[in-house]
């Protein structure tokens, strides 16, 4: 548009600076525009097609991703709850082997506990046999060597 207000000094330049100079410049200037909406109309006209597929298009596109958000949503759902029913049967089925397994243990356990005391009182009966023996030497720090 402003390029239609510029061609004002070139008609007063060329025409000089007098009022049928200035009658021709509005003249000029109402011309050009009339030559820009026809140039404006014209493009519209020959784009309202282009226009039209792709506002259909986007309307298409729009549906289908809308389409695909919903059922992705559905999806995540159901995979949601299967990996929930799937962590409940997991952990069920962990505590029966652990309780089962604990319960084989305690068989066992009592055998094993028996053991321990054994060891426990044998221990202590060595350190103090060790102890009376570094204490009964003759008066050495270490006990009597054999051999």
């Amino acid at each position: 548009m402003l390029v239609v207000l510029c061609e004002i000094p070139l008609v007063l330049q060329h025409f000089g600076l007098n009022s049928s100079a200035y009658g021709m410049a509005g003249g000029f200037v109402l011309a050009s525009l009339a030559v820009l909406l026809m140039l404006r109309h014209l493009g519209q006209r020959k784009a309202e097609p282009s226009a039209a597929t792709i506002a259909t298009a986007l309307g298409k596109a729009r549906r289908l991703h809308d389409t695909c958000l919903e059922k992705s949503e559905a999806y995540h759902g159901q995979e949601l709850e299967r990996v929930k029913h799937e962590y409940q049967n997991t952990i069920q089925t962990i505590e029966r082997q652990l309780k089962r397994a604990l319960a084989e243990a305690g068989e066992c356990g009592v055998v094993r506990m028996t053991s321990d005391e054994r060891t426990v009182r044998i221990t202590a009966k060595n350190e103090e046999f060790h102890r009376a023996s570094w204490r009964g030497s003759s008066g050495n720090t270490r006990p009597a060597s054999k051999g």
